[in-house]
């Protein structure tokens, strides 16, 4: 289990892993896995946001709702330059997504936008990405990245 996310307060829960998403609570799991939708069977992130479900995998990003995979993102139909989801954050309406070569946010509208022009191409680090309410914090191979609130970017 690479990540875990609790759906709802005292909910089940989304599990990042090896093979797939699996989704659940004690007895009772669902796999989710590349063949029904998933861009690929190693999850690195999940994140519970706005009623449905982001996993990050080596193959993309998903957004799930209610078991299945509604939409993906891939380097082929976005513009994430890179489909290595390693980590997922979100502040108030905003997800920010950390891949194996850069920091981008998936907007209200679903388009999604990168911040290599200010920072450059990131390895975010599995799972390194924490939202506090002021700042995005993201875990590099070169050290720590922010963002504040208005959008300026610091390493």
């Amino acid at each position: 289990v690479a990540h875990v996310a609790l759906l709802e307060p005292a909910g089940p829960l989304a599990l990042a892993t090896s093979r797939g998403l699996s989704l659940g609570r004690a007895d009772r799991w669902q796999a989710l896995t590349s063949a029904p939708g998933l861009p690929g069977n190693s999850a690195y992130a999940v994140l519970a946001h706005k009623g449905g479900l982001y996993v990050g995998t080596l193959d993309g990003l998903a957004w799930v709702e209610g078991g299945r995979v509604v939409r993906v993102f891939k380097d082929s139909n976005s513009r994430l330059s890179q489909n290595w989801v390693t980590g997922l954050c979100a502040q108030g309406d905003r997800v920010f997504i950390g891949a194996y070569g850069g920091v981008f946010e998936l907007t209200p509208s679903g388009d999604v936008v990168g911040f290599a022009s200010q920072i450059g191409k990131p390895i975010v680090n599995p799972n390194a990405m924490r939202c506090d309410g002021e700042r995005l914090l993201v875990g590099t191979l070169d050290g720590v990245w922010t963002m504040d609130q208005i959008g300026r970017a610091h390493v």
